[in-house]
């Protein structure tokens, strides 16, 4: 995954819906590995191959994330989650 980017507003869906935390002012780039590792350890081997099926996709496209969330992306973007 590491060929996908991230936006700023997935960053801060994330850590509000998955982590129950408040973003900092500034998003730099410790807090997005943070971010990107911890969805490393949550995300499921299928998850992640329907992303990698799907990255190139320039319609939005909802993908599964642990079991009860929905990830969008659009051409190699997370965008956001919900």
């Amino acid at each position: 995954m590491r060929d996908i980017r991230i936006t700023n507003h997935f960053i801060t869906r994330y850590a509000e819906r998955i982590l129950g935390k408040q973003v900092p002012d500034t998003i730099g780039m410790s807090y997005r590995k943070k971010i990107m590792k911890d969805m490393s350890s949550r995300i499921l081997d299928r998850e992640k191959n329907i992303i990698k099926m799907f990255k190139h996709h320039s319609n939005a496209v909802k993908v599964p994330f642990s079991k009860t969330h929905e990830i969008v992306m659009q051409n190699q973007s997370l965008i956001t989650i919900y």
